[in-house]
């Protein structure tokens, strides 16, 4: 929905910026404090049982501020209206989206970006404890992960705004 907040690219470049922000500070709680408080709880069951009650709250009380905030554009109204009065389904709106060469290129690049990140949460305990030793580092290490994530978000903006968006994804 990022493209649709505004119709102005340098704002499109802060938005998707402010995405992976927001992205890497949700990151950060979930593995740094999650991990940090399940390995060095007394019961670690029953803080899971907590910190996903405590979480889903949080989640579902953050996407209904958001839906209910939320105002489409005016552009985007008339788009969704004749879409709805033609019977447009989901499974036919994701067909449009991977019809257009700019919405499949973004779904790929953001398939292969999560991929990548699922697949550092997966491999990073199983380093950390079994292979360097030390899984009370955990916490250390997503949070360094996390954290250069966060540094680069202001530079790779910068760099979009001197080189163009394209140069700077392609470098």
């Amino acid at each position: 929905l990022g493209a649709e907040l505004t119709s102005q690219p340098r704002e499109r470049t802060r938005v998707f910026a402010l995405r992976q922000a927001a992205s890497a500070l949700g990151l950060m709680l979930a593995l740094v404090l999650g991990t940090g408080l399940l390995s060095r709880a007394s019961d670690p069951r029953a803080t899971a049982l907590w910190l996903f009650v405590g979480v889903g709250v949080f989640l579902l009380l953050a996407i209904g501020l958001s839906v209910a905030r939320v105002e489409e554009r005016a552009d985007s109204q008339a788009r969704t209206s004749a879409r709805r009065s033609s019977g447009g389904s989901i499974a036919h709106m994701f067909r449009d989206v991977w019809r257009n060469p700019h919405g499949r290129l973004l779904a790929v690049v953001y398939f292969v970006e999560h991929v990548g990140m699922g697949a550092n949460a997966i491999l990073s305990p199983f380093l950390v404890s079994y292979v360097i030793g030390q899984p009370k580092a955990l916490p250390v290490v997503f949070a360094f992960y996390t954290t250069s994530i966060l540094l680069s978000v202001p530079l790779w903006v910068g760099l979009a705004h001197r080189v163009g968006k394209k140069r700077a994804w392609l470098t």
